[in-house]
């Protein structure tokens, strides 16, 4: 699922940054951290994974100076309850912190106000202490702990996100 064009146009409010539609190639041309690295080789199906969860959940890719820096979406765990995914270029990610920053935001803002959505969450490995704080910086808030969670046994921290409007009398997309 593509995200609206009115949100597109939104994010797009420079020259510089510009917010496509996600393709599961965009992630194999970013220069990835090794920890993300890590992940998607850990998924045998990683590429159809990740591609199927974009075309039925709201998905972009941010790039900055035609070079992409961050693909990000959402999908479904069960209904109302969904986990953001998100995968950026390193190099340029440090670079572009603040626009990227602000990029994220507002897709965690747009998804969060979506009808069928009650509550959105990460999960972040507890050794990635970046990632946890950037979490909280777009709007997440620490919740739990999952013990040995990753293929590798890293502990991971939840951080959630809620939708306050949420009534599952109007939510008939999922």
């Amino acid at each position: 699922m593509i995200v609206p064009d009115d949100f597109i146009a939104e994010l797009n409010l420079s020259d510089r940054i510009r917010v496509v539609p996600f393709h599961y190639g965009h992630i194999h041309m970013m220069q990835l951290s090794d920890l993300d690295r890590r992940a998607a080789s850990a998924l045998p199906d990683f590429n159809e994974r990740i591609q199927s969860y974009a075309d039925a959940y709201p998905s972009m890719t941010v790039m900055i100076d035609n070079k992409i820096i961050l693909s990000s979406g959402i999908f479904q765990l069960w209904p109302s309850t969904y986990e953001l995914w998100m995968f950026k270029s390193d190099d340029l990610a440090k670079q572009n912190a603040l626009d990227l920053t602000r990029k994220a935001k507002m897709f965690v803002s747009y998804t969060t106000q979506l009808s069928y959505l009650r509550r959105l969450q990460i999960v972040v490995r507890n050794d990635n202490s970046p990632a946890m704080r950037w979490a909280e910086l777009i709007g997440f808030n620490y919740e739990a702990t999952l013990t040995a969670y990753t293929p590798d046994g890293v502990d991971c921290h939840v951080y959630t996100r809620f939708n306050h409007g949420f009534s599952s009398t109007k939510s008939t997309e999922n």
